[in-house]
């Protein structure tokens, strides 16, 4: 399909019925979760069909089913109340899974009810299409009134959505009792709901496919041990601390201990200090925010370890004088102890934290604000017993955890030799019911990995039967390090067949460079990969945290289709139609597409690089259809400046915001001219 048409002579339903759990209406109202779904159809076959095709149209991810064979893994990420996608499936094992006789369809769903930066929703909903295009008997099967639903309530309901992800409390049901993918195998099927399909928006043909799917294993253990953390953490305004005006602010308190005794230390990990333990420096930390001043989250990271003798320690951190710069913003963040730069978090694990008193470099008490931590910051502040005589490797990707203790709280930490980004799989025997807690990070150290920095809050939690069970998660996780960390077993809890799928729809294959400069040969491979990371059915700003498809982001996404990926254009065609098909009615652009984020300023910098990537890839590519249906977007989007330009010509008053380009604290806050 030409992606240049993507957005044109919109899919009519004409056969078939569009099915949903829900009665029209009824959705999101109050809910501000997701909904899995399931939804079946049996028919018969005369002959096995040597080739079938499938039509899909869905609100909003589904994974397709035939006769217990998966043949569709489908992530989608569109605006649900301008328009949906009809996809086309054509596999070779769709055929190959269809027999003569009796056959079953089903379709494993999850509708959001969220709004996001890749997404708004429609309705739950399906209508779909399975034909046998050379069969003499049945002709295709259409999502009709033979069909069955069944609402999956509770089985992995949500526990949190930061900005595009979404992590889940997965509750796995033992192998022996399970259906499809893990499913509730005694799931209440009942009549569907029918919808109007002249009540949907526009319905456009999409085929943005992996060209292939990769599998990572991990590369090795990390750490291993038991662990232990905190529920809550000290905050600190570190006004305080600097307002005596002294070249070495310090924050300092003494420990009373009876018996040797084990203290851990953690703390901002965006900070600059010296920690000094009866005045000899144990550790130090210079890690602020850059020079942007960019807002930043202030999670927790271990600091050090240390075993101190019975008696009396002196405990003190001596701060750095960069962290003067952000006290200008004390009354901004006054009551935002989140905030890195302006405050400081501690925790003290192995001693009673609530007991300590503090006092800065004169002697004033300094009071901490007591403040709870979310799952993530607890894990990525945890302390760890690092010992890998807890864990046995038996192959690259499977893993036991041996017994240590009724209840004892066991952790892996796997590297994977660089980012990752895929769907993770593995299985599991338990001896007893038990958690796992899955954390995803990039950085490691002491123990934790970052799964809390930059509001990530990247955690899924998994309740394990006894037994065995699978588990396989729904959204791609990006990674250098995954963390497993065990509670409440007792006995051996074993690991198997770990995994990361990852769809690749850019090949590189076709590309090649080669120099004699080391640098710019490792500088080629990083963009390849780089590249790969950030493109899969859109166009992400970045892998890690937010999948949404920038305005500013996409024209170098695009510019790497032209010299990386042999010309692929196809996407970067449809990136820019997606783009103009959420133009306002003033002429504007919104910062990103497809999706929604609240009633915000549009980003007249964003706009003016919407036409440079217009012009460049008309440049490269020649393509002049595509330039012709995107001129009455760019006319829009002149005729709203000429209303701001001033006698010199240039754009005066114009009511926008510099996104997160500003040298200050916050730049997305609005600004008049």
């Amino acid at each position: 399909m030409n992606n240049s048409l993507a957005f044109e002579n919109p899919f009519r339903i004409e056969q078939g019925l569009v099915l949903s759990p829900l009665a029209a209406g009824t959705w999101p109202v109050q809910e501000n979760s997701y909904l899995y779904w399931l939804a079946r159809r049996k028919f018969r076959l005369d002959t096995a069909p040597s080739s079938a095709a499938l039509a899909v149209v869905a609100d909003r991810h589904y994974e397709v089913f035939i006769n217990r064979q998966r043949m569709v893994s489908q992530r989608n990420y569109f605006s649900g109340d301008r328009y949906l996608y009809r996809q086309d499936h054509r596999e070779a094992e769709m055929a190959a899974a269809l027999t003569a006789g009796d056959n079953e369809i089903v379709f494993l769903l999850r509708s959001d009810a969220y709004k996001n930066k890749n997404y708004t929703y429609c309705h739950p909903l399906l209508w779909c299409e399975l034909s046998f295009p050379d069969s003499t008997g049945l002709t295709a099967v259409f999502s009709d009134a033979q069909w069955e639903v069944a609402r999956l309530e509770n089985w992995r309901p949500l526990r949190a959505c930061v900005i595009t992800r979404s992590y889940e409390l997965a509750k796995l049901i033992p192998e022996a009792e399970c259906g499809l993918r893990g499913t509730p195998g005694k799931a209440v099927y009942s009549h569907p709901c029918t919808l109007d399909p002249e009540t949907l928006p526009p319905i456009y043909k999409w085929t943005e496919k992996p060209q292939r799917t990769d599998t990572h294993r991990p590369t090795g253990i990390l750490f291993s041990g038991t662990w232990a953390t905190k529920q809550e953490s000290l905050c600190f305004d570190l006004t305080e601390i600097f307002r005596t005006g002294s070249d070495a602010p310090a924050l300092t308190t003494v420990l009373h201990l009876h018996q040797e005794t084990q203290i851990a230390i953690s703390a901002s990990a965006l900070s600059a200090c010296s920690l000094l333990l009866d005045g000899t420096e144990a550790a130090s930390r210079d890690w602020l925010p850059g020079p942007d001043l960019m807002r930043q989250m202030n999670y927790l990271s271990p600091l050090a370890m240390v075993t101190l003798p019975p008696g009396t320690h002196e405990l003190s951190f001596r701060f750095h004088a960069g962290h003067r710069r952000f006290l200008s913003w004390k009354q901004r963040f006054a009551d935002s102890p989140n905030i890195a730069g302006l405050w400081f978090r501690l925790q003290v694990h192995g001693y009673d934290q609530a007991a300590l008193e503090w006092h800065n470099c004169d002697g004033q008490t300094i009071r901490p604000r007591p403040l709870d931590c979310s799952t993530a910051e607890s894990l990525s502040a945890r302390t760890a017993q690092c010992d890998r005589q807890n864990v046995q490797q038996t192959a690259a990707d499977s893993f036991t955890f041996l017994p240590t203790g009724k209840n004892d709280r066991q952790f892996l930490t796997l590297a994977y030799g660089g980012l990752k980004k895929g769907r993770l799989s593995f299985r599991i025997h338990a001896a007893s019911a038990g958690r796992i807690y899955l954390s995803y990070g990039v950085l490691a150290g002491n123990g934790a990995i970052d799964c809390a920095r930059n509001r990530k809050d990247a955690v899924d939690i998994i309740e394990v039967p006894a037994g065995d069970s699978q588990y396989e998660a729904f959204e791609d996780r990006a990674l250098a390090f995954l963390d497993l960390a065990c509670e409440n077993f007792s006995g051996r809890v074993e690991i198997r067949d770990l995994a990361l799928h990852e769809r690749i729809f850019l090949d590189p294959s076709a590309a090649a460079f080669e120099s004699t400069d080391t640098a710019m040969n490792a500088l080629w491979r990083a963009s390849i990969r780089t590249a790969q990371l950030c493109c899969d059915e859109i166009y992400m700003d970045n892998f890690e945290r937010e999948h949404t498809q920038w305005l500013c982001s996409s024209p170098p996404n695009i510019a790497a289709g032209y010299y990386f990926f042999a010309g692929n254009r196809s996407k970067a065609d449809k990136t820019l139609l997606e783009l103009a098909l959420h133009q306002r009615a003033d002429g504007e652009l919104q910062g990103h597409a497809p999706g929604f984020w609240g009633e915000r300023p549009a980003y007249q910098c964003h706009i003016g690089l919407y036409i440079r990537a217009v012009w460049r890839n008309y440049h490269y590519h020649g393509n002049l259809t595509l330039l012709k249906q995107l001129l009455p977007t760019l006319k829009k989007i002149l005729s709203y400046w000429e209303n701001w330009r001033n006698a010199d010509g240039l754009l005066e008053d114009l009511h926008t915001v510099w996104v997160d380009w500003g040298i200050h604290m916050y730049s997305y806050a609005p600004v008049d001219n």
